[in-house]
């Protein structure tokens, strides 16, 4: 089986040896992996990667509502200046977030942007939703315009046919095993609409993702080779940027 995880945080891994660990991730059938920003801090970092390594690597460059404070006024202007020095970026990770809640009308002015230039930019949107099914119901119509995924799916099955109605994408990632509506969910969301990730080094490591496929091709009733492939053109189709 070969995959393309597609959310990891490669720049807070402890270890500063990059090419050793890539190449281990390659060794375990990882194909390419999306390196995720969380503030604007690490977008260096995360640039320099994806051009380190760049048939490996794809950036995803955005603001996590747990750290908007620590942005700077000029963030939406300095982002647009990366997207259009890398025509392969993607925008994120970005979103809404109830648990910490650093600001609510920050939050939606600072996603509404991120939505603004995925639409502008046509590039895929990865976005962070924790506790916030109500929170997003004004953002599904912006939504829908764009290519994005609720990334690290942790809701409801009724959130996941919500999203999906609108053109989500729904990424799992190793924890999503250990929920209690797993099996619900593993069995609502279309094999074409499923995509994989690690969330690592927080929520599991690209190494875990053959056995969360194995895991959910079990609960849909086919074969884990058979699972393996659809995401990966999931994948591919997602990350294309158009």
């Amino acid at each position: 089986m070969q995959f393309i995880d597609t959310h990891i945080h490669l720049q807070d891994y402890k270890s500063n040896n990059a090419p050793q660990f890539l190449d281990e991730l390659k060794k375990e059938g990882t194909k390419r992996v999306i390196c995720v920003a969380t503030k604007e801090e690490n977008w260096g970092d995360v640039c320099r990667l994806a051009q380190n390594f760049p048939r490996f690597v794809v950036p995803a460059l955005g603001l996590h509502p747990w750290f908007l404070q620590e942005s700077s006024s000029k963030w939406s202007e300095n982002l647009q200046k990366l997207l259009e020095q890398i025509p392969h970026a993607l925008i994120g990770e970005c979103g809404l977030d109830r648990v910490k809640n650093v600001s609510p009308r920050q939050q939606e002015e600072v996603f509404a942007e991120h939505i603004r230039l995925a639409k502008e930019y046509q590039r895929p949107l990865l976005v962070h939703a924790v506790k916030a099914q109500e929170w997003l119901e004004g953002f599904w119509p912006i939504l829908k315009e764009v290519r994005f995924v609720l990334h690290s799916f942790s809701g409801s099955v009724e959130l996941l046919r919500r999203a999906l109605s609108f053109g989500a994408y729904i990424s799992f990632c190793p924890k999503t095993q250990i929920r209690k509506n797993f099996k619900e969910l593993a069995q609502a969301v279309p094999l074409q609409k499923l995509l994989l990730e690690s969330d690592g080094p927080y929520q599991g490591n690209p190494a875990d993702i053959p056995e969360l496929a194995r895991d959910i091709a079990e609960q849909k009733g086919i074969g884990a080779e058979e699972l393996a492939a659809a995401i990966y053109k999931n994948s591919q189709e997602f990350i294309d940027v158009r």
